[in-house]
């Protein structure tokens, strides 16, 4: 499976994607296929605290994806296109009445 920027849009890897992704390096780089990435054991422990951090990157990507679109902008980022697209920004009002 593709991630990341794709043809249907911003595909986020999750953690278990993550995980599996390390478990299939490890079985790799140490010729064995029968190897399991175990929790317990120090490769283990490191291995699933940079799975975590990769899978906070990977949040953060899809969050800044967002921002590059029009339709899903918020805050400064909806500015810049507007911006970029001459869209005039119009300074919110004061509502006058107070609903009961």
């Amino acid at each position: 499976m593709d991630f990341g920027v794709t043809e249907k849009g911003f595909v986020l890897k999750s953690f278990t994607d993550i995980m599996k992704d390390i478990e299939n390096r490890y079985k790799a780089r140490l010729q064995d296929n029968n190897y399991i990435l175990d929790f317990n054991t120090p490769e283990g422990i490191h291995s699933e605290a940079i799975g975590y951090e990769l899978s906070q990157i990977w949040e953060e990507l899809l969050e800044f994806n967002n921002q590059m679109n029009l339709n899903t902008a918020t805050g400064i980022y909806l500015d810049f296109f507007g911006t970029l697209l001459r869209t005039p920004r119009e300074a919110g009002l004061m509502q006058p009445d107070r609903l009961k």
